[in-house]
């Protein structure tokens, strides 16, 4: 639970990390942190995902690997990424990013150790030490600008801390690592990492593949030359969404024990997605109802609107509505050893949505470039049940999906106290089809 707890907060700081940068230094420099973010997280998923993929599939088919020859691999990857870095204009931000993630997967490899040595305990506590060390620290940044305080970090400085921060705890990893009895057959060497990079080439693309058809949006944006207004408004959004994404996490910690049942049990499942499906529908309402109030607490005074239609930002909240009625399908594939299976959804459908925004952008504006983005998710949702055998026209996908988007399109005329109001009532049944998936009395009969 330490670890699920840790992976929440991992969520919630880079919301708040966000929401930190946007109000403190502004729209202009947010949409360079925007489009930052996305290359860094393409260089870390290659890394650390593609990684561990490789470090599984090693383990299981030729022998155990250290720590250090897993790494060792990683520092392969990221060097190879490296261009990646200077292709947006803020080469020094997404290099700094970069370097913070890549120190980050560097720890993970000592943490996968003593998780398999089953120190649970010590990994889960540094885990969550890190991440809250972090919080307080985006807390305190938050809170002197609040109280107006005489306190001044560039952009620059932040991400000097945090990589500084990450290297402390790579440091503390490495020597927790070592003081454990170990059992590994290989060490470092050329034939090894050759072996490795070898058999390792379909995780490696995967990976890359699951990461940039998530970010694409926001690059394919700063390609075409979007206003830095339309990319802070569109990241800001986009990253609400990510953040809602801990309650999954936690979420999963309480349907993993019970997942055999729910296999077994087609009636269960169904009874699963469909109280998945009506949380994510009331959460949705919740966060479109207050959307322009989320908008003007990330910016505050400094996002000038003209020219912008708001409807725009609830709609990019259907994606919080999709990704949570996609969650369960996604997981049952998973668990059943399927995830080729989305990767090449996902390599079907990525230069299909890269060329739709842009296309759509360039013809029709902002508004249907957000559109096609929300499309092409509900693609993925729909593909993934495909190949699932499960039945495929979801009516109550359909019908939430229309009722969200007509909302989104009428919530910008309510009075503020309607849309409270409506957040409130949401919030409560949202709640209350949480509580329903979480606790194994209600829905695991």
């Amino acid at each position: 639970m330490l670890s699920a707890i840790a992976r929440a907060f991992e969520k919630v700081n880079v919301f708040l990390l966000s929401l930190v940068i946007a109000t403190l230094w502004g729209t202009h420099s947010f949409a360079a942190f925007a489009v930052a973010m996305s290359y860094a997280l393409i260089i870390f998923s290659v890394v650390e995902v593609g990684g561990q993929q490789l470090y599984t599939y090693f383990n299981r088919e030729v022998g155990e690997l250290t720590p250090k020859s897993l790494n060792g691999v990683k520092c392969i990857l990221f060097v190879l990424q490296l261009p990646l870095v200077f292709l947006g204009e803020a080469w020094l931000l997404t290099g700094l990013l970069a370097l913070a993630y890549f120190i980050e997967s560097l720890s993970n490899s000592f943490r996968y150790q003593l998780f398999q040595e089953h120190h649970h305990k010590k990994e889960a506590l540094f885990y969550l030490s890190e991440r809250l060390i972090w919080f307080f620290a985006i807390s305190m940044l938050y809170a002197a600008d609040y109280f107006s305080l005489a306190f001044t970090l560039s952009l620059t400085e932040l991400f000097i801390f945090l990589c500084t921060l990450k290297l402390v705890y790579f440091i503390l990893y490495g020597r927790l690592s070592k003081s454990m009895p170990v059992n590994h057959s290989f060490s470092c060497n050329r034939k090894l990492y050759q072996d490795l990079l070898k058999h390792g080439k379909y995780f490696i693309v995967s990976a890359f593949v699951a990461s940039l058809f998530m970010q694409v949006d926001i690059l394919v944006f700063d390609w075409l030359g979007a206003s830095e207004q339309e990319i802070a408004i569109i990241s800001a959004f986009v990253r609400l969404v990510t953040a809602t994404f801990f309650i999954s996490t936690v979420l999963q910690q309480f349907v993993l024990p019970k997942f055999d049942q729910l296999q077994r049990d087609a009636g269960l499942f169904s009874r699963y997605e469909v109280y998945t499906g009506r949380f994510a529908f009331f959460l949705t309402v919740s966060l479109m109802a207050l959307s322009d109030i989320y908008l003007l607490a990330f910016f505050g005074g400094r996002m000038e609107a003209d020219g912008f239609p708001f409807y725009g930002c609830a709609l990019i909240l259907l994606l919080v509505f999709s990704r949570f009625c996609r969650d369960p399908v996604s997981f049952y594939l998973g668990q059943n050893n399927k995830n080729k299976t989305k990767v090449k959804i996902l390599v079907a459908l990525l230069p299909l949505k890269a060329l739709a925004v842009c296309l759509s952008y360039q013809v029709f504006g902002v508004v249907a470039g957000i559109i096609s983005i929300v499309v092409f998710d509900a693609l993925v949702y729909w593909l993934f049940r495909y190949y699932t055998a499960f039945n495929n026209w979801d009516k109550n996908y359909l019908a939430g999906v229309f009722l969200l988007f007509c909302f989104s399109f009428v919530v910008v005329y309510l009075p503020l106290f309607s849309r409270i109001a409506i957040a409130a009532i949401g919030v409560t049944l949202a709640y209350l089809y949480f509580s329903k998936m979480t606790k194994p009395g209600v829905l695991f009969k």
